[in-house]
């Protein structure tokens, strides 16, 4: 009857820990994706940021040229209108 016992014990002492390495294992198994997970929403967010940076920069470029072109258009008119001035 003891040994009876003492076996159930055993076995329930090998079948809590059984469960608390698999517990474990699901905890780290969690983490693991839970971190993966970030990670690639980070990398994600990252990509679409360099995107939208290289996208203003572009429009910045554009706009300083079309900038540029309207002075020089302004200073040929101004040279032209003096020509005629003299």
């Amino acid at each position: 009857m003891y040994e009876q016992l003492q076996e159930q014990h055993i076995k329930l002492l090998e079948e809590r820990e059984k469960e608390k390495l698999e517990e474990m294992r699901r905890k780290i198994e969690m983490e693991k994706e839970s971190r993966d997970r970030q990670l690639k929403e980070e990398k994600t967010r990252k990509k679409a940021e360099t995107r939208e940076n290289y996208k203003q920069e572009v429009e910045l470029v554009k706009r300083l040229q079309n900038e540029m072109d309207q002075e020089r258009q302004t200073m040929q008119e101004k040279r032209r209108q003096e020509k005629e001035y003299l």
